[in-house]
């Protein structure tokens, strides 16, 4: 059996449509000034690149037993031109499919690690991409032929990649952590409360940050600065000037990225400011 022709039933040209999903999340991860593991993102990839040639082997193999693409013109399939044999094809799918649930497997363990739940959450959701992939168009029931191919691309090639691919790189599904308030160079950056500063200097992403700390909970954050102001360990006012805006970091232009956390959980930071009050002001 000539390689080449696994080649063509894998569909080669499909697979950066299958990588886009996993490339966007990762991009939503790095504008959000969150350190992005490498090797998560490879293992995300590995298993997208699987199920995608999973899903294409399955369509050959479907198709071929349905008779769907007996008159079909252009593009040619593997198992109906005869080029690789039904019991081939069928072997393949299960190979692919046990290599997709094992890397699989090691991406869950390796970023959930003994969270149960989470760790079943994401087998259930692996489990049904297999199947979907797979039930495209084979078995009796293939919801291929019956209208909801789109439907269930979109749910598990669509938003499960990127919304669950996201969360595998967060732990959470919160796709802006904060608010981007726009403004001169140099403009004043001010404290939204009295507090103690816990962070002040370059974290990736953020470029120049200043966190400040405050009662019940609260701690705020102010990232892309020109320049800071104060040190850590420093006791600060309500209001008063911590930094200059600028575009440091991951940044396209200068303004301030303003983040609100309670008990280490992002919270709307809008309710917090006024944007000419605290950022703006004499200048």
């Amino acid at each position: 059996m000539k390689f080449k022709y696994w080649i063509k039933a894998a569909r080669l040209r499909t697979l950066p449509l299958a990588f886009s999903c996993i490339l966007l999340s990762s991009s939503l991860v790095i504008i959000n000034h969150i350190e992005l593991s490498y090797k998560e993102l490879f293992l995300t990839l590995t298993t997208t690149l699987l199920l995608q040639i999973l899903s294409n082997f399955a369509n050959d193999y479907g198709d071929a037993i349905k008779g769907a693409d007996k008159n079909r013109t252009g593009e040619q399939r593997m198992v109906q031109s005869g080029k690789i044999s039904k019991s081939q094809m069928k072997l393949a799918i299960v190979i692919i499919s046990i290599l997709t649930l094992t890397v699989g497997l090691y991406l869950i363990f390796s970023v959930f690690h003994k969270d149960i739940f989470k760790i079943l959450i994401f087998l259930f959701l692996g489990i049904g991409s297999i199947i979907a992939a797979i039930k495209y168009t084979v078995g009796k029931s293939a919801y291929g032929y019956s209208g909801f191919g789109d439907v269930f691309v979109f749910l598990f090639f669509g938003l499960l990649s990127v919304v669950g691919s996201y969360f595998l790189f967060t732990k959470e599904i919160n796709f802006h952590k904060g608010i981007d308030i726009a403004h001169k160079t140099e403009s004043d950056i001010r404290s939204l409360a009295g507090g103690e500063i816990t962070y002040s200097g370059k974290k990736y992403g953020y470029g120049n940050l200043v966190e400040v700390s405050h009662l019940n909970g609260y701690v705020t954050r102010y990232a892309h600065n020109n320049r800071n102001l104060v040190k850590v360990g420093e006791l600060v006012k309500k209001g008063q000037i911590i930094a200059k805006m600028g575009s440091t970091g991951h940044s396209t232009g200068p303004h301030v990225h303003l983040e609100v956390l309670k008990n280490n959980r992002h919270i709307n930071p809008n309710k917090f400011i006024h944007y000419k009050e605290k950022f703006s002001k004499n200048n």
